[in-house]
């Protein structure tokens, strides 16, 4: 259960004065169209946009790689699927972030993935290159990850500071997903990611979320689950941080920490 007397992180009250709204499907449509802005790419640096084929008779796939010039075609790789509650986003809005990561010596590939309502699942990456044997991955990077459509059914899981992603968007981001309502009792596998029972042999995995995310529970017991299962977790739990407060904040201590802690993990793992 989340604390509903948390407050916020020090770096972080200036969030008191964002309005605390849900996303409806006008607004999804109104912010779609709305630019990116231009990014500038630093020294020794490439970003570069390529298009795939789509699996299975699906439409091509926009993928945005960015690169340090000269890094071996062998060097390790971050694929990197932005946030936006399957409703939203474009690899751009993560440039800065993507950026940080390419430049300690790794290709990143972000995804133009399809979103929904038009395009509802299958997807869920991480568990299914498992059970497919095709791809060994070295470690799961989840960013305040959206794991369990069943938070919509709890009347406690939002923390008294959160901000920018409510219950009320939750429940649009599962339900156009998903196609069906969230918490429904038929879910097709690989949809949610806590509702796979058997959690055996999936890749290390780095967790974070703040205290003030509506994620927080479903973060941490996921994180739990896997550690019961044998799986390394380290899970990074940010006191007073809500959800997307390292965006909103990009030059706070606490995201400037909170990245560096992702940078650590991907070095740790992939050895750059």
């Amino acid at each position: 259960m989340c604390d509903d007397g948390a407050v916020l992180h020090p770096d972080l009250k200036a969030a008191r004065f964002i309005p605390r709204f849900s996303w409806t499907p006008p607004l999804v449509r109104f912010i779609r169209r709305l630019p990116m802005p231009p990014t500038r790419v630093p020294g020794g640096l490439s970003v570069t946009n390529r298009t795939i084929p789509g699996s299975d008779g699906a439409p091509d796939v926009r993928v945005r790689l960015y690169r340090p010039l000269g890094l071996p075609p062998a060097a390790p790789a971050l694929l990197w699927l932005h946030g936006g509650g399957h409703l939203i986003g474009k690899p751009e809005q993560d440039d800065r972030t993507c950026l940080e990561f390419a430049r300690r010596g790794m290709t990143v590939v972000s995804v133009d993935y399809r979103l929904s309502p038009e395009h509802p699942f299958p997807a869920a990456l991480a568990q299914r290159a498992h059970d497919e044997g095709r791809i060994r991955l070295a470690l799961q990077l989840l960013v305040y990850p959206m794991l369990d459509d069943r938070t919509v059914l709890r009347d406690d899981a939002a923390p008294a500071d959160l901000r920018v992603w409510t219950p009320g968007s939750h429940r649009l981001g599962w339900a156009s997903y998903l196609g069906v309502p969230p918490g429904s009792a038929a879910i097709p596998e690989y949809a949610v990611p806590a509702r796979r029972t058997d959690l055996t042999g999936l890749p290390p995995a780095w967790i974070g979320v703040g205290t003030a995310d509506l994620f927080h529970d479903e973060c941490v017991a996921y994180a739990r689950r896997l550690e019961a299962a044998g799986v390394p977790v380290t899970l990074d739990v940010v006191d007073g941080a809500f959800h997307g407060f390292d965006a909103v904040f990009r030059n706070a201590s606490v995201t400037r920490r909170f990245i560096g802690a992702q940078v650590a993990a991907l070095r740790e793992t992939l050895g750059v």
